[in-house]
C-alpha cells in the first residue's frame, strides 16, 4: 500500500485497490484518517496535509472500485473550514470515539452524551458523525427495551448514510433493522431490509457486509425449520467473503456454520470447518476487526463442544474454563452480553449428554440466573429445559416440574416459542417421563398424544431436505418415551415403532402439492389429534391398529420381517411371524455391533476378490457373526434350500449401511448367503394400500450432460459407457417410456415427465457433496434458458417436493443411491429413501459405489423379469443377484451383487 501511495500513478494505485479488496482498502483508510486526525489536533498542519493528499487518493479508490462516497465528501467538507473549527471538530470526532468504547456508563447518560454530540455535528454541518450518533443512539435504546425509538433512529440513520454515499454503514444498520422487525414477526419488513442491504454491499462488494445479511437470512430459515436453505446460505456467505476478497475475515462466517452444524450434531462437518478456521486465527487475532478476540472464543466454544460430544468431558471443561476466564477479562459493550453465558450453556449440556448431572446442575442454575439478568429470555427457556433434565436425571421430580413451568412461561412469546422447535418436543418427552416416574400413566400418555401433534404441525412447516431429517432424527426423547409406555406388550411397540417412522413422509408436507397431503394414519391439514374411543387412551389404540394392519399384509405375503431400534447400548428387534409379534433385545451392545458393521462394510465395499484373496476368510466370518446376531432365528436356522417365505427388514442407523442378505448363515469356513435360501427386501413404510394401478408410461434417464460447474465442483470419474444399453434395455421393455439422454436429460423434462409415470429408472451418477457429506445430488444436464443455481441437480428437496404416490417402483442405478449419512448423532436419508417418503411404492438402490460394467450385467438380468407375470418386483431383483452367484462367474463373493437391494415404501 505504501508503494503505491508514494507513487503518482492512481490508475495502479486503482488496480492495486481492486485486487486487494474493499476491506484492504478500507483498513487503510481508517488507519490513516486516525493519523491525519491526530496531525490535527497535534497541530501538525504539515504532516496533516500530507497525510490528507493520501488519504483523497484512497478515497478516490473506494468511490470509483467500490461506489463508496462518503469517504471524499468528507475530506472536501473537512478542507472546507478553518483550522480551528477544522480542531474543534476533531476534538468532538475524538470524544464520540472514546464514548463508544465507554461500557460502564448507564444507558442514560450515554444517551445523553450521544444527544449532545449529535447537536453540536449538526451545527457544525458533520453530516456523517451526526449520521453515527443517532445509529449509536438507536442501539442504546435496544438495549433498554425502547423498540419504538430504536427503530425511529434506524430509519433516521439508514436514510442520512444512504444520502452521503456511506453505503457500508447503510448496509449494516439495514441489517439491524431487518433483523429487529424479523424478530417480532414482521417478515415482509425484515425481507424488504434485507434485500436492500444486500443490495448495497453486493454493489459496492463490501466483503463483512455481503456475507453478514446473507447470515442473517441463515439464521432466519433455521428457525423457520428451513434447513436445507440455511445450509446452503451459510455456505454462500463463506463464499461471498472470499469473493469480495475478505480474507481472515471469513473466519466469522465459518464460525457461524459450525455453530449450525453443531447444532444438528455433524460433528464430521464441524472437524472440517475447524481445521480451516485454524489456518486463519493467527492473522485474524492480529487484525484491527473489532472484537475478534470474541469470535476466536466462540470457536473455541465450538471445539469444547465437539470434545463433549466425543467424550473427552475433560479436555472439553478445560477448554470452557479457559474460555470464562478470557471472557472476564474482556471489557465487552452490552450486546456481547450472551458470551459470558452462552459457555455455561454448552458446558452444562455436554455433561448432562455424557451422564453427569450432578456437575452440571450448579452450572445450570448460574446461567439461569445470568440469563435471566441479561433479559435474555430465549436462553432462559433453553436453562429451563437443561434444569428439568438434571433434576429428571436426579430424580428430583419437585424440581423438574418447576423448570419446566418456567420453560412454559418463557416459551409463551410467540418469538421466542417458534425457535425453540427441538425444545418444545424435549419438553413434553420430560414431562412424559416424570409422569411415569410418579405413577401417573393415563397422564404420561396425554402428554404423549399432545407432544406428537406439536411433532406433527412442526414437521409439516419443516424443510422436508436432508436437515429435516437430521432435526427428526434428534427428536429421539419423544420416540423413548413412546416406547417406555409400550414396552409391556410387543405388538404396541411395534406399531408405535411403524408410527414413528412415518414422521418421514410429513416432512414439509403443508407446501407439497397432490395426493401425498394425506399419506394414510396422520392428519396432514392439521396437527394430529387422536379420537377417543370409549375412555381408552387413544393412541395407544392407534399403535394396535397401525400394528395389526401391517402384520395382516405381511402374513399375506407370507413374509416374516424384522424391525430395529438402537435405543442407547441395547438394539431392540420386533419380528413378525404367523406366531405373532415378538420382541427382543439383541445379546450384544450398540458399539459391538456398530463396529461389526462398520469392519465388514469397510470390506465389502472396497473390492471383489476371489476365493485365493485374503479377506475373503475374514469377510466370511464377519458376515457370519452379523448373522448369528442380528437375524431372528425363523432366517438364521433356515434349512429349506430355497424358501418361499420372503424376509423383510426395517433398519435403523447404522444397520442401514450393511446388506443383510449377504450375511452368512452357513457352517463355520463357508459361505452360503442369506439371499440362497430365501428373497430379502427392506421395508421403510408398513403402508399397507399396495401399488397403485397405473398404466402410464414411465421415464428413464441417463448419461445426463453435467455442467460445467459441477464438474469443476465434483471428481466425475468418467462418464457412464454402460448406462445407455441398460436404459435402452428398459426402453425395449417399456416402449411408451419416456427417454431423456444426454442435453435433454434436464431439471424442467424430468419433472414434467414423472409426475404420473409408473416407474422411473435413472442411470446416472450420484454425487455426495465433499464438504457436507450428508447432502446427495444426481446432476442432470443445463437448462438452455438462464435458471436456479440448482436447475442442473436433483436432490432429496427436489425429490420430496413431488408426489409420486402414483409411481410404483424407482431403479437408481448408480454409486451408493441407497446409502444413508450415518454419524453418532445424525443420521440423514439416502436418495432412495426420499424416494419413498414421496410417496414412491418400491426403490431399487445400492449400498456403496458399482462399476458400471457391472452394474449393466446385473440390472439387465434384472430388466429381463422385471414386471414378468407372476414375479414380484422383490423376486425379479433376487433372482438376479442369485444368478451372480452361479458359475462360471464364480462370484460368490458379494462385492457387486450385494450392492443393490430393494426397498418398500408400500406393501
Amino acid at each position: 500500500m505504501t508503494k503505491h501511495l508514494i507513487s503518482s500513478d492512481d490508475s495502479t494505485l486503482a488496480r492495486y485497490g481492486r485486487r486487494l479488496g474493499f476491506s484492504g482498502i478500507w483498513e487503510a483508510n481508517v488507519k490513516i484518517g486516525r493519523q491525519v486526525r491526530d496531525m490535527w489536533l497535534e497541530d501538525d498542519h504539515r504532516t496533516a496535509l500530507i497525510l490528507t493528499n493520501y488519504l483523497k487518493r484512497i478515497a478516490l479508490v473506494l468511490k470509483y472500485q467500490y461506489n463508496y462516497d462518503s469517504g471524499l465528501k468528507d475530506i472536501i467538507f473537512i478542507e472546507g473550514l478553518s483550522p480551528e473549527i477544522r480542531r474543534e471538530l476533531f476534538n468532538l470526532r475524538n470524544n464520540f470515539s472514546l464514548l463508544q468504547k465507554e461500557n460502564d456508563l448507564a444507558p442514560v447518560e450515554k444517551l445523553e452524551r450521544y444527544s449532545s454530540l449529535l447537536e453540536s455535528f449538526e451545527e457544525y454541518g458533520d453530516e456523517f458523525h451526526a449520521a453515527m450518533c443517532k445509529s449509536a443512539k438507536s442501539y442504546i435504546y435496544g438495549r433498554i427495551s425502547n423498540i419504538q425509538e430504536q427503530i425511529r433512529y434506524l430509519k433516521l440513520s439508514c436514510a442520512e448514510f444512504a444520502a452521503i454515499g456511506a453505503h457500508r454503514m447503510t448496509s449494516q444498520d439495514l441489517g439491524v433493522l431487518g433483523s429487529i422487525y424479523g424478530e417480532f414477526g414482521n417478515i415482509d419488513s425484515m425481507i424488504i431490509c434485507y434485500e436492500e442491504s444486500r443490495r448495497i454491499a453486493n454493489r459496492s462488494r463490501l466483503p463483512m457486509q455481503a456475507p453478514r445479511i446473507t447470515t442473517f437470512y441463515a439464521w432466519h430459515y433455521t428457525h423457520q425449520g428451513r434447513l436445507s436453505l440455511a445450509h446452503d446460505l451459510f455456505n454462500e456467505a463463506m463464499e461471498l467473503c472470499r469473493k469480495y476478497k475478505g480474507g481472515c475475515m471469513e473466519i466469522r462466517y465459518i464460525n457461524n456454520a459450525m455453530h449450525f452444524q453443531a447444532n444438528l450434531g455433524c460433528w464430521g462437518i464441524v472437524d472440517q470447518l475447524l481445521k480451516r478456521a485454524r489456518v486463519m486465527e493467527q492473522e485474524f487475532k492480529n487484525s484491527t476487526i473489532a472484537f475478534s478476540d470474541v469470535i476466536l472464543l466462540r470457536i473455541k466454544q465450538i471445539e469444547a463442544r465437539m470434545k463433549m460430544a466425543q467424550g473427552k468431558v475433560d479436555e472439553a471443561e478445560a477448554v470452557l474454563q479457559r474460555i470464562m476466564e478470557s471472557i472476564n477479562d474482556l471489557d465487552l459493550p452490552y450486546v456481547y452480553r450472551m458470551e459470558h453465558i452462552k459457555p455455561l450453556f454448552y458446558w452444562a449440556e455436554g455433561l448432562l449428554e455424557n451422564g453427569r448431572p450432578s456437575e452440571a446442575i450448579n452450572i445450570i442454575r448460574d446461567g439461569f440466573k445470568r440469563s435471566e439478568e441479561a433479559s435474555l429470555p430465549l436462553l432462559s427457556a433453553q436453562f429451563a429445559l437443561l434444569i428439568a433434565r438434571a433434576a429428571y436425571q436426579l430424580q428430583n421430580m419437585q424440581s423438574a416440574e418447576w423448570a419446566i413451568q418456567q420453560f412454559d412461561h418463557l416459551a409463551q412469546k410467540q418469538e421466542i416459542g417458534k425457535m425453540l422447535k427441538r425444545e418444545w418436543i424435549e419438553r413434553y418427552a420430560l414431562l412424559g417421563k416424570l409422569k411415569m416416574m410418579s405413577g401417573d400413566l393415563k397422564g404420561a400418555i396425554r402428554t404423549l398424544e399432545e407432544g406428537l401433534a406439536h411433532l406433527n404441525k412442526t414437521a409439516m412447516d419443516m424443510d422436508a431436505g436432508v436437515h429435516g431429517y437430521i432435526w427428526l432424527n434428534d427428536c429421539k426423547e419423544l420416540r423413548q418415551l413412546m416406547h417406555d409406555l409400550t414396552s409391556y406388550d410387543p405388538v404396541l411397540g411395534y406399531g408405535a415403532e411403524l408410527f414413528w417412522r412415518d414422521f418421514y413422509r410429513l416432512l414439509g408436507c403443508r407446501t407439497r402439492e397432490g395426493s401425498l397431503a394425506d399419506p394414510g394414519h396422520i392428519q396432514k391439514t392439521d396437527a394430529y389429534v387422536p379420537a377417543k374411543r370409549d375412555g381408552k387412551p387413544s393412541i395407544i389404540e392407534d399403535f394396535r391398529e397401525h400394528a395389526e394392519a401391517a402384520k395382516a399384509r405381511i402374513l399375506d405375503l407370507g413374509a416374516i420381517h424384522s424391525t430395529y431400534l438402537i435405543r442407547g447400548d441395547e438394539i431392540w428387534r420386533w419380528t413378525v411371524t404367523p406366531q405373532g409379534i415378538r420382541r427382543e433385545t439383541l445379546s450384544t451392545t450398540t458399539n459391538e455391533v456398530r463396529t461389526l458393521v462398520k469392519t465388514t462394510w469397510r470390506i465389502l465395499s472396497t473390492g471383489s476378490w476371489d476365493s485365493a484373496d485374503a479377506a475373503v476368510p475374514l469377510l466370511i466370518e464377519k458376515l457370519r457373526s452379523l448373522a448369528h446376531v442380528l437375524l431372528p432365528p425363523e432366517v438364521l436356522y433356515e434349512t429349506n434350500a430355497q424358501s418361499d417365505t420372503p424376509f423383510l427388514i426395517t433398519t435403523h442407523g447404522f444397520l442401514s449401511r450393511i446388506p443383510f442378505e449377504a450375511f452368512n448363515i452357513g457352517a463355520e469356513g463357508e459361505y452360503t448367503p442369506l439371499l440362497m435360501h430365501r428373497d430379502v427386501a427392506y421395508l421403510r413404510h408398513a403402508d399397507p394400500s399396495g401399488d397403485r394401478p397405473n398404466t402410464n408410461p414411465g421415464v428413464i434417464l441417463v448419461n445426463a450432460k453435467p455442467s460445467k460447474e459441477l464438474r469443476k465442483r465434483y471428481p466425475f470419474q468418467q462418464e457412464l459407457q454402460n448406462a445407455l444399453a441398460e436404459g435402452e434395455a428398459v426402453a425395449s421393455r417399456n416402449p411408451g417410456a419416456a427417454f431423456l439422454t444426454g442435453a435433454a436429460a434436464t431439471k424442467t423434462n424430468l419433472r414434467s415427465s414423472w409426475g404420473n409415470a409408473s416407474f422411473i429408472y435413472l442411470a446416472a451418477h450420484t454425487l455426495r457433496d465433499p464438504e457436507a457429506p450428508y447432502l446427495m445430488l444426481i446432476p442432470l444436464a443445463p437448462s438452455d434458458v438462464p435458471s436456479a443455481p440448482d436447475a442442473s441437480y436433483l436432490d432429496i428437496s427436489d425429490i420430496r417436493a413431488t408426489d409420486l404416490s402414483n409411481c410404483n417402483i424407482v431403479v437408481l442405478s448408480g454409486c451408493s443411491s441407497g446409502a444413508p449419512y450415518v454419524e453418532a448423532r445424525s443420521v440423514g436419508p439416502s436418495l432412495g429413501d426420499a424416494f419413498l417418503d414421496a410417496g414412491a411404492g418400491a426403490v431399487v438402490q445400492t449400498f456403496w459405489d458399482v462399476r458400471d460394467d457391472e452394474a449393466r450385467k446385473l440390472m439387465t438380468s434384472y430388466i429381463q423379469t422385471w414386471g414378468s407375470p407372476g414375479i414380484s418386483k422383490i423376486r425379479a431383483l433376487c433372482n438376479a443377484k442369485r444368478m451372480a452367484l452361479q458359475p462360471p462367474e464364480g462370484a460368490r463373493y458379494p462385492f457387486w451383487w450385494a450392492s443393490y437391494s430393494i426397498k418398500l415404501g408400500k406393501l
